[in-house]
């Protein structure tokens, strides 16, 4: 299943078809090839997971350049980070690309909560003023199995506890989820209530005298059991 979401809240660079990233700015860069440690600046660019240990309050802005990413561990996203997609370099410099694409694809393990299995791509948990822009998502676990019973769920972006968080042109894709266990078979229904008492007798004897008085009914039988309930 995909989703696609274009939701424009905010405009983090001039939306022409080509901007630019100045190098005075004290931003932290990603690159496909960006090394697990370092600086994270425009000569020493870095992974993504690394670049989130880099965010803080004063340094925050984080830019992916275009291409292609592969990761086995959900991202997870601190408070106050921006992460902007879509940049090519070009004569030393990073250049906003609308046509360009930023693909990050996660193969996360599971994470328990709630006493059911997800699988998360990425997470923004008790994380104010995130934004996340021109980032294609992909969730790419194999959801199979169960937690508890409970069918196991994937996201492309996992929000809680987090507010004032904004979404731009993210194309996210995952898939759905397992199928949970099929609830134990239901108790069997209380016996039934006593039958109507029967009709008269018929006057079809030789006998002169009235006919007997019919037997009341049999009981009814007890219901039967319920149909067993389905795990999500």
């Amino acid at each position: 299943m995909r989703k696609l979401f274009t939701l424009t809240f905010l405009v983090l660079v001039a939306c022409s078809n080509v901007s630019w990233a100045q190098l005075s700015c004290n931003y932290i860069y990603v690159t496909p090839g960006g090394a697990s440690n370092g600086s994270g600046d425009i000569n020493a660019p870095v992974t993504l997971p690394y670049a989130m240990t880099l965010v803080t309050s004063t340094r925050n802005v984080v830019l992916v350049q275009a291409g292609s990413y592969s990761y086995n561990a959900k991202i997870s996203v601190p408070a106050n980070a921006i992460i902007d997609g879509r940049y090519q370099i070009s004569g030393g410099q990073w250049v906003k690309n609308s046509a360009a694409t930023t693909t990050i694809t996660i193969n996360p393990g599971i994470d328990v909560f709630s006493l059911t299995g997800h699988y998360v791509a990425f997470e923004l948990g008790n994380s104010a003023n995130v934004y996340l822009k021109d980032l294609n998502i992909v969730n790419n676990a194999p959801t199979i199995g169960t937690t508890n019973s409970f069918g196991r769920t994937k996201y492309g972006v996992r929000v809680s506890g987090s507010n004032n968080f904004y979404f731009t042109r993210l194309d996210i894709t995952t898939t759905n989820a397992s199928v949970g266990f099929g609830g134990s078979l239901g108790s069997n229904g209380t016996l039934g209530s006593a039958g109507a008492k029967g009709h008269n007798g018929d006057d079809d004897g030789n006998d002169c005298s009235g006919g007997g008085t019919g037997a009341g009914g049999a009981g009814g039988a007890g219901g039967a059991g319920g149909v067993g309930a389905t795990w999500c």
